[in-house]
C-alpha cells in the first residue's frame, strides 16, 4: 500500500496559547473558511478527500448550507473553529445515531494553528457542548494509519483504538486503512 505524499509542515504564524472558541456553523464564516482552504491546499489536501473539490467561495457556502440543513434534521453538529474572531476550521459530529445515542467526529484545522493543540481544545469543548445537552453516550472517529498527526490529536484527548479498518477510506484514487476510536461520554 502506497502512503500519501506529506507536504512539509507549514510554520506557523503565531507563538502564544492559541484559546479557540466554538460557534455555529454559519454562512458568514464562508470567506474565512474558504481563504484557508486555498491558502493551505497542499497540505490540507494530503488527508482530506474534499479538499480538491473546493475550488471555489461558492463551493464553501454549498458545504455549509448542507451542514446547516443536517443540523436542523439532528443528524449533525457542525461548529466553526474560531480563533481571533475567525473561522480557522471546523469540527462537527455527523451520523448521530439517537437510539444508540453516538456519532462520528470529525475535524480540520487550518495548517497555521497546527502544532499548538488547538484541535484538543476544540474537541473538549465540543464534548463538553455534546455532554450538557445529553444527547450522545458515544463518539467515533477515524484516522488514515498513516496520519500520525490526527491520531496523536485523538490520542490525547482520551479516544481508546477500538481496531483498524482494511482498505475504509479511498484518498487519492487509492485505498488506505483506517484506525477507528471512540470515547464514551
Amino acid at each position: 500500500m502506497v502512503t500519501p505524499k506529506v507536504t512539509p509542515r507549514v510554520t506557523p504564524r503565531i507563538t502564544s496559547t492559541v484559546i479557540p472558541t466554538l460557534t455555529a456553523l454559519a454562512l458568514s464564516h464562508a470567506d474565512s473558511l474558504y481563504r484557508a482552504i486555498d491558502q493551505h491546499r497542499a497540505a490540507l489536501q494530503v488527508w482530506l478527500d474534499w479538499v480538491p473539490s473546493t475550488q471555489s467561495l461558492e463551493d464553501s457556502r454549498r458545504f455549509i448550507g448542507s451542514a446547516i440543513a443536517l443540523s436542523a434534521e439532528q443528524k449533525g453538529l457542525f461548529r466553526s473553529l474560531m480563533i481571533n474572531g475567525e473561522a480557522a476550521g471546523v469540527i462537527s459530529i455527523e451520523g448521530i445515531d439517537p437510539e444508540l445515542q453516538s456519532g462520528e467526529l470529525g475535524y480540520w484545522l487550518s495548517p497555521s494553528y497546527w502544532g499548538h493543540r488547538v484541535m484538543q481544545r476544540a474537541i473538549k469543548l465540543l464534548e463538553s457542548e455534546v455532554k450538557r445537552a445529553g444527547c450522545l453516550a458515544r463518539i467515533d472517529v477515524r484516522a488514515n494509519v498513516n496520519n500520525d498527526r490526527s491520531i496523536r490529536v485523538i490520542r490525547k484527548s482520551g479516544y481508546r483504538l477500538e481496531r483498524r479498518l482494511k482498505e475504509s477510506e479511498q484518498l487519492h484514487g487509492r485505498l488506505y486503512d483506517q484506525f477507528l476510536f471512540s470515547k464514551r461520554l
